[in-house]
């Protein structure tokens, strides 16, 4: 299989583990941590803290403190109780904003995730999270590390030095567990002016998936300032959806009759329903690849970036063993 170089310039913080022991509660607190810590924590366009709560002090919006040191600042509660959120923004990104809220509802496995496509979170107290008039609220108090408790999950976080494209990977049971991801696209439709999305999923483990058909898993975006939520990412040029969608496994992974190797493909993103149905766009360095070649497998490339697959999706490497669980 033949990689050229990477588009952008990558930065990488890779195989952060939680203590993966009975503890539900410290090991989510422990992820969640992590996540914050990879994404502020970049050298180059960082996210930056607009403010936060540790259950016992609430910021207020854009005094840029992070209450988030320790495990011990992330704390979950019950709704109407205290507990902790952040807020973090990417000018990267057009000041788009997400808020991370550690009220959990029925279980400690559970969290909150809202997005703001134009940095429009205020308020906030110690017993409820900020919000925004234009914000989509995609995990609602939903189990976002479910089942990540007690077995090793590692998180890995790649960012461009552009800031336009952040992506959280948590490896377990040598596929992607979960992945968060914060994107611009590449050859947008023209008349979208803010091409930028928001990207969920849960087991990225196989070639017949179909992404983003419910809830708590696919994209969304900001479209003509309307909302656009359940968008999907797939290979494209495949078969009869918009962007190609999924396809069947014989003829993608099984290796090429005349190279011998795996194919790759680029992956797009789409919505199938109107008002705004299409292809939207494509990921920058993201492609689609046989799960038969085996995750964790590294690929060199005609530049100095190194490519890694995890699951059936290959990303930009920065050549260290990438953990998978």
């Amino acid at each position: 299989m033949a990689v050229g170089s990477a588009i952008k310039t990558w930065q990488f913080d890779t195989n952060n583990d939680h203590d993966h022991n009975s503890d539900v509660d410290t090991n989510v607190r422990q992820i969640l941590l992590i996540i914050k810590d990879i994404m502020v924590g970049f050298t180059t366009s960082a996210w930056a803290v607009q403010y936060s709560c540790d259950a016992s002090v609430a910021g207020v919006a854009g005094d840029g403190v992070d209450r988030w040191s320790t495990v011990a600042d992330v704390t979950p509660g019950n709704p109407g109780n205290a507990h902790s959120w952040i807020v973090l923004s990417q000018t990267g990104l057009n000041g788009m904003e997400v808020c991370f809220d550690y009220e959990v509802g029925a279980s400690v496995e559970k969290i909150t995730i809202a997005i703001s496509f134009t940095g429009g979170f205020t308020g906030g107290t110690t017993t409820n999270r900020p919000t925004a008039t234009d914000e989509f609220e995609w995990l609602n108090q939903a189990d976002f590390f479910d089942g990540l408790g007690d077995v090793p999950a590692p998180v890995h976080g790649m960012m461009s030095t552009d800031g336009e494209v952040t992506r959280i990977i948590i490896t377990e049971g040598n596929s992607i567990d979960h992945y968060l991801t914060f994107e611009k696209l590449k050859d947008s439709v023209d008349n979208w002016s803010t091409p930028y999305v928001f990207f969920y999923a849960t087991d990225l483990s196989n070639f017949t998936r179909t992404f983003g058909t419910t809830s708590t898993e696919g994209g969304t975006s900001s479209f003509g300032g309307n909302i656009v939520p359940l968008q999907k990412m797939s290979t494209e040029f495949f078969r009869d959806a918009p962007a190609g969608e999924t396809q069947g496994t014989t003829s993608v992974s099984s290796q090429s009759d005349f190279s011998g190797e795996f194919n790759m493909y680029p992956v797009g993103y789409y919505v199938n329903t109107p008002p705004y149905r299409g292809r939207h766009g494509e990921f920058f360095d993201l492609f689609m690849v046989p799960d038969a070649m085996g995750s964790g497998e590294m690929l060199p490339s005609t530049g100095t970036t190194v490519w890694i697959a995890f699951g059936i999706l290959l990303f930009p490497w920065d050549g260290t063993v990438g953990r998978l669980g």
